[in-house]
This record gives structure tokens, sequence and C-alpha cells, in this order.
């Protein structure tokens, strides 16, 4: 009996009831997600029905069809269902502006990635604390971190942009909290440890991740909430994270101050007491100590005029002694944004189906537009038919000015993303973003470092370490100001138009070697000046490239799937950062030891020799291990002899300024996506203009890719 029963219900496909106390295993869609909980059956008030975390459907599937069963949640779906795609959607009425505080708070926080240039020289003096040592890292192996980050972010862009479209802000901004707050976290550890891979993996790995997810969650949500200003609600969403740095170079610095203990100090160099400073078979500054050949680092004024006079002095300090404060600033960065994050997250709402704001064009001042049946003509005819929701898609932007010259027509029509990846306009468009983005982000990696070696020898009483982190968060104003400016300003030039005038970076950039070589030969404010406004418009360029871009996506491709395709083409943002600030580092590699020669041959060997305990023979064993340094050969270079320094990125801008022409040309060539083309990769439609269609409803999922 018992047997037959089981049987029958293994035909089924279902389970035993209670009372015959057999429970088969439910059917594949039905297992490993949350499921329904029958409040009718056990007396308790139901969290809303078919609800799971990620966006899914009761049975895991959003095709599949609905089953309730009798599964209590637990404690840990109770706490993840504020983050679900149902638990966000705003109800009708809402007010739209409520939305901008929650991706500010985001943004915001994992914006703080502009403002890595303020570790890179603390990050190659973890060991010597006041100045490199031979075992700290060259800042060719510090800079990439950064580019590691952006690729990680063009890796979870491209991935995980349908993936975002279908869970919602909410669950993406909370992913990203965890992504970006735990990577700080294994960073600080890495700095610690004096690990470089743990860098990579933290900031680099998990950081770029986080960054991925919070960048993208709130941008196709606030398009979907602001369809009649798509220009200007991606400079909303975008803003904020131009403008992270704004508050993250500050509290970088303050927190390193706070975290910084100084070095063992052995004594100065030529006072009685202090032991004797050698050079060894590697090339290190040692001394003896109890027996024992330790290895040190000379401080001259150079150095020390990097950090407070209470703290630090002209001397020969034990590697190893000290802390630069970085971990301990990561370590506390960590816990901060986590926080930051959630709260923001949770201030995320999704819009209600057929969402239209009120008096945005194209929906004639109501939500509803005539069926078919009106449209044949007569008031009875009227009457019978059925109102169409006017979809947020089907709302035609404002147009460009005619006199500004031939720009885009906004699509309406929507391909998905894999089908976007079809045409050619997305390779030029990601070509034209790559290309413009790589000068703003190269002066972004590596700005406070530049701005101290083009200016700090010709000018320190003007440059120093204050004033260059103010430079950072300087460029990060910048950034912010392009991102809102320049989305908004491309609602009345159009998105091509707007994307030409960010062109003309390369000029800018070909001026920075003019004004670095001004400075070196007569020494005054008005090249620093030039420099400082000449980079600030080139970082508001870069803000503008990507705060324009989604806007420019839905104009190509329609808005239905901004977010999938945005994802995609951000794998662009990684290419830039790819490109740009390793190039620099192997170019500026370069320049240096070009620089580090002319010096040497200027200089008298029996000095050399006296001062670095090696003949000059041995110049690239003594850089390899820090001992020898430009401003060290200065010291024993003829009078008058020029500091090399400021012209160390001369090839780097020359190199931005040839690949933003490239992107121009990108540009030039993009044009709307022709109609046979959408007709072939079968391109949605919006139900306005398809009347005889029912209204569709926004699940947040993406349509399925098609074949042509």
């Amino acid at each position: 009996m018992l047997r037959s029963r089981v049987r029958t219900l293994v035909r089924a496909g279902g389970r035993a009831s209670a009372t015959g106390r057999v429970a088969l295993r439910q059917p594949r869609q039905q297992r490993g997600h949350y499921r329904q909980w029958d409040s009718t059956a056990h007396g308790q008030a139901s969290l809303p029905a078919g609800r799971c975390f990620l966006g899914t459907s009761a049975d895991g599937d959003a095709d599949a069809p609905q089953a309730a069963t009798a599964a209590k949640p637990g404690l840990l779906q109770h706490a993840l269902y504020p983050f679900t795609r149902e638990a966000s959607v705003a109800p009708e009425g809402f007010n739209r502006w409520l939305v901008v505080p929650g991706s500010f708070l985001v943004q915001l926080s994992i914006g703080s990635v502009y403002a890595w240039s303020i570790f890179n020289e603390p990050l190659t003096r973890l060991q010597g604390v006041i100045a490199p040592a031979s075992g700290d890292w060259a800042l060719s192996s510090v800079v990439p971190i950064f580019s590691a980050c952006a690729v990680t972010l063009g890796i979870c862009t491209f991935t995980l942009g349908k993936w975002a479209e279908r869970v919602g802000p909410r669950a993406v901004a909370a992913t990203a909290a965890l992504c970006w707050s735990s990577g700080l976290l294994v960073t600080g550890v890495g700095c610690m440890t004096h690990t470089l891979p743990l860098l990579y993996a933290g900031y680099g790995a998990l950081g770029g991740a986080g960054w991925a997810l919070g960048y993208i969650s709130p941008v196709s949500n606030l398009i979907k909430w602001f369809p009649d200003r798509r220009g200007l609600a991606s400079g909303m969403a975008l803003t904020a994270f131009g403008g992270g740095a704004v508050i993250a170079t500050p509290l970088n610095e303050w927190l390193m101050r706070k975290n910084f203990v100084p070095p063992q100090l052995v004594g100065t160099v030529g006072e009685p007491g202090c032991p004797a400073v050698f050079t060894d078979e590697a090339g290190r500054r040692v001394v003896e100590l109890a027996g024992e050949v330790k290895e040190v680092v000379v401080a001259g004024a150079s150095e020390v005029g990097k950090f407070s006079a209470e703290l630090v002095e002209q001397g020969v300090y034990l590697v190893g002694t000290g802390d630069s404060g970085a971990a301990g600033a990561f370590m506390t960065l960590s816990a901060g944004y986590l926080v930051t994050m959630l709260f923001g997250s949770l201030l995320n709402r999704v819009p209600p189906a057929n969402y239209v704001p009120a008096g945005a064009a194209g929906a004639a001042g109501a939500a509803t537009a005539p069926g078919p049946a009106a449209a044949a003509g007569g008031a009875a005819a009227a009457a019978a038919s059925a109102a169409v929701p006017v979809a947020a898609e089907a709302i035609v932007p404002p147009q460009p000015k005619a006199w500004l010259g031939p720009s885009l027509q906004p699509s309406e029509r929507s391909l998905d993303a894999d089908s976007a990846l079809r045409t050619r306009q997305f390779y030029l468009l990601w070509a034209a973003c790559m290309g413009s983005a790589v000068a703003g982000v190269t002066v972004i990696s590596s700005a406070k470092t530049i701005m101290s070696d083009c200016f700090a020898t010709s000018l320190p009483a003007i440059v120093t370490g204050g004033f260059a982190a103010s430079y950072v968060a300087a460029l990060s104003a910048a950034n912010m100001a392009g991102r809102l400016g320049w989305a908004s300003a491309s609602d009345v030039l159009g998105r091509k138009n707007a994307y030409f005038a960010l062109a003309a970076g390369a000029p800018l950039c070909l001026s920075v070697p003019l004004l670095t070589h001004w400075v070196s030969d007569a020494p005054s404010a008005a090249p620093l000046v030039l420099f400082f406004g000449a980079t600030w418009v080139v970082v508001s360029f870069y803000g503008g490239v990507f705060s324009v871009l989604p806007a420019y996506i839905a104009d190509l491709f329609g808005q239905r799937n901004v977010g999938a395709i945005h994802g995609r083409m951000l794998t662009a943002w990684s290419g830039a950062a790819l490109t740009g600030p390793p190039l620099l580092g192997w170019l500026r590699g370069r320049s240096y030891t070009q620089a580090l020669e002319d010096l040497a041959a200027k200089v008298d060997p029996a000095a050399f020799s006296d001062r670095f305990g090696a003949p000059l023979e041995r110049l690239h064993d003594l850089a390899a291990a820090k001992t020898v340094t430009i401003s060290r050969l200065l010291e024993l270079a003829p009078p008058g002899t020029p500091d090399p320094t400021p012209t160390l990125y001369d090839t780097t801008m020359y190199s931005m300024a040839g690949i933003l022409a490239a992107a121009a040309l990108a540009n030039a060539a993009i044009s709307n996506v022709p109609p046979d083309v959408l007709d072939r990769l079968k391109a949605w439609t919006p139900p306005a203009l398809e009347p005889n269609k029912p209204a569709e409803q926004d699940t947040g999922r993406q349509p399925a890719a098609r074949d042509s």
C-alpha cells in the first residue's frame, strides 16, 4: 500500500501528505530557493507570496509555474528580504528625487578609488617608512593595482550586467558593500605582512568587484526614474562617484597620520655615537649593531620634508621598525564604508511598472495613450478602446539644437545586450569611450606623484605634501563637476557632439610638457597654475565620458536594457585603466633611468664612490636598491645642473594626446543602428508603438538573446 502510494507520488512529482508521513524530493525547479510561507495553514502573518532573494520567483525560475509550499522562512530569508527587488518597488506617487540620496551614499564610498594616488608613495616605503628600503615595492609595482581594480570592474560589469538588472539596485549595492569592504580589509592585511599579491587580490580583485557593482547599481535605475532627462539621470548617478575622493583624500591622509609610527633612529651621520654606514654587495645601506648587520635608510632634507618636524628628523633609521600608517587606514576604511554602503542600498527604490513621470515629453501629460479603436475615429470607438499604458521607453528625450550640427536620433526600439554586441556601433562607442578616458585615468592614478615630481623641487615653499593632497581632492571635484555638467549638457548638445567636445583634452595633454619645462628652467607660480587648470579640465572631461555614456547607450540601443549593455561597455574603462597607468609607469621608468645616467655622467666618480660606498659602474645596482636617486645625485652634480624630474612625464603626455585623437575619430564614425539591423536582431518595440500589443510588465529580467 505504502509502496504503491510512493510510486504514484513519484510519477506526479509531488509529495505525500502529513498523514502519510512521506516527504518526497521536490522537483528541480522548486528546490534551493526561498519558498512561499502559507500563513493560513500556520496561523501567522505572511511575507509576500512567492518572494525570494536576488530576484527569482518562488520556484526559482521566472518561467516555471508558481507552487506554494509549507516551508517556513528562516531568519536568513527574513534578513535578506529588504534587499530584494520586490521589497524595493516604490508605491504609486513616490517622489523620484528620494531615490537619489541612496545612490549618492554608495557612489561616494566607491568613488574613494580615485584617491588611490594618496597611497602610491606610502606603499613604496612600507619597510623603510621614512624613505624606500631595498625590499620596498617600486612605484611601477604599486600603480598597476589601480589598473587591476579597473580590469576587475570591466570583467564584473560585463558578466554581471544582466544579473544586476534582474535582482534590482538594493541587492547589487549590498553585494558591492561586502566586496568593497572586504577588499580594503585584505589590502590592509597585505600592507601589514608586506605581501604584494594580497594587495592585488584585495584592492584589485575584491575591491574591483565592489567598484563594479556599486557603480552600475544606480545608473539604469535612475534612468528609469528620469526617462525624460537621461543625461541628467546618469549625471546624478555618477556625480557622487566622481566626487568621492574629495572626502576620501583628506580622510586617507588623516588616517595614515594617526597610524604613523616613526622607525627607530640609529643616529645622525657624522655625529658621535652614530655607527658607520656602508654599502653591502647587494647595494643596500647597512650598519652593524650588536654584531649584526642591519639595513638602514639615510634620511636627508628631501625625505624628512615630507613629514612633521616633531615626528622625523634627518638621520639614519632602522628598516622594518616603524609603520607608514597605510595598513591601519585601509582597515578603518573597510568598516566605515561597509556601514555607509549598506545604509545607502536600503534607500534605493525601483519604479513601479509602466512608470511615467508627470509632464514627461511623449506622455502628453498622462500615463495612457489611446488604443487602436480610438485611432479609427468616433466617440463610441474611443470609449470602447482599451487604454494602452505609455512605457517609459517610449518617451523621447529633448532633441539637440539644429545649429549645433548633426547628432544621433534617440532609438525608440531596444536591443538586448547580446544583440548590441553584434552591431558595429557597440565597438565604435567602446573605442571612443576607452580612448577618451585614457588621459584622465592616467592623471588620476598618479596625481599626487605627478604633482610632487614636477613642481616640488622647483617650488618647495608651495608644493608641499599637503598641497599635493589638495590637488588630488581638486581633481576629484573636477571629476564630479564633469560628470554632472557634461551629462546635463549632452541633453542639449547631443551625446555625439558632447564626445567631440571632450576630445579637447588632446591639446591640453600636449601643453603639459611645455609647462613642466618652463618651471624647471624658470621657477614661478605661473606654470603651476596653468598645469593645475589644464589637468583639472582633462579630468573633468574624463568624468564626462562616463556620465554621458549611459545616455549615449540609450540613444543608440534603446532604454530597455541600458544596465546590461552599460555593464559590457564598461570594459572600455578597464581598457583605459589597463593602458594608461601601466604605460605611465613604463615610460616614467625609462625616463628616470635615462635621467640617472645623464646626471651620473656629470658627477665626479671619486665623489660618487665616497658618497655611496661603491664605484660609478654599479649605478644601476645602487638605483635598484633605492640607494641612488635623482635628488641624491643632484647634490653631487655641478652647480646649476637642472633637475630632470619635471620632464619624466613628457613621453606619457604625448602618448595620451595621440590616443585621445584616435578616440575622436571613432566617435565620428558612430551613427544610428539602421532599421534593417534592428529588424534582423528582433529589437523590442514599446507597446505604445504597437497599439495592438498589450503593455509588458518590467520584471527586471533581460529579454532572451535571439538569433538573427
